[in-house]
């Protein structure tokens, strides 16, 4: 028998739209308390105004952010590290360091940060879940598919 979400915490990045904010509705339907998290305020109020949930703006990538978002939302059940950027819109040759970076910060960076600030308090309570959220779209050239035309 499936245990129950009735009542527990759940944090979602990237909740603001798409996936994200699909996932956080859906836990909420399931009974979660959910916090929703995304760099743009009135996104993430959005969702969490139709699921009854909270939301709390930053960036994942910010561990300043990422520690007030487990710092208000404690203690956290399940976290669901959904945010995420896509790589490189151009060839190899034509990348921008600093634009690469910015993707590593997110999609890995963030990643790291809510683990590394999650995972203690859910080892001092026995337990807890991380879902980590990937897309397809990593095994996409940049533009995304070739044309055939």
């Amino acid at each position: 028998m499936p245990e129950s979400l009735e009542g527990r915490v759940a944090l979602v990045t990237g909740g603001g739209s798409g996936v994200g904010a699909n996932i956080a509705r859906g836990l909420a339907d399931a009974g979660m308390d959910v916090w929703v998290t995304g760099r743009t305020a009135a996104r993430i109020e959005t969702v969490a105004a139709e699921i009854g949930g909270h939301a709390i703006a930053g960036d994942v990538s910010q561990q300043d952010d990422v520690a007030r978002w487990f710092e208000q939302a404690s203690p956290v059940d399940l976290l669901v590290n959904n945010a995420g950027v896509q790589g490189p819109t151009v060839t190899f040759d034509q990348e921008k360091p600093p634009s690469w970076w910015q993707v590593f910060e997110i999609n890995v960076r963030g990643v790291f940060l809510c683990c590394r600030a999650v995972v203690p308090e859910m080892l001092a309570r026995g337990g807890g879940r991380i879902v980590n959220v990937t897309s397809g779209a990593a095994y996409l050239p940049p533009g995304g598919f070739p044309s055939t035309a």
